[in-house]
């Protein structure tokens, strides 16, 4: 619950204050953040990022979300890494990940897909771009909800 209530408190107010490595961060969303690392590790390459880029605290409609935004994520040296260092991008779209609070402390994935940009809204909704068409995601009552 602890984690909901700072998530709550930091996205009502508008700030984006957050953990300033993946340890702070709520278990669910650092096992998230954590497994977009090791995949750099995987291919023999050394991770190359800044929790406060990687993970994102941002308001999504009245509640917070954490995004994990793997194009701030570079992989030095990996076998199979794009001259750029990302391993989780393929053309010029890297994998976004947003997750909600779930029950009790948990969180969940409630969006994932490659895009070339996203951004937070004033209106509470993310905006996406993919493929050169945006998109708009609000938190639905069964998660993420675009149109």
């Amino acid at each position: 619950m602890k984690y909901v209530l700072a998530l709550l408190v930091a996205a009502m107010s508008g700030g984006t204050a957050l953990a300033q490595s993946l340890d702070e961060l709520p278990p669910d969303v650092a096992a998230v953040s954590r497994d977009a690392v090791a995949a750099c590790r995987k291919i023999g390459g050394k991770p190359d990022y800044e929790p406060l880029d990687l993970v994102k605290l941002v308001r999504l409609d009245r509640s917070g979300a954490y995004l994990v935004d793997t194009r701030a994520l570079r992989c030095k040296g990996g076998r199979n890494a794009r001259k750029d260092g990302r391993v989780h991008c393929r053309d010029n779209h890297c994998k976004l990940i947003i997750m909600t609070p779930g029950t009790g402390d948990r969180f969940r994935i409630t969006y994932r897909d490659f895009v070339e940009a996203w951004s937070s809204m004033t209106d509470g909704s993310i905006k996406v771009t993919i493929n050169g068409d945006h998109h708009t995601l609000r938190l639905g009552s069964d998660g993420i909800e675009g149109d």
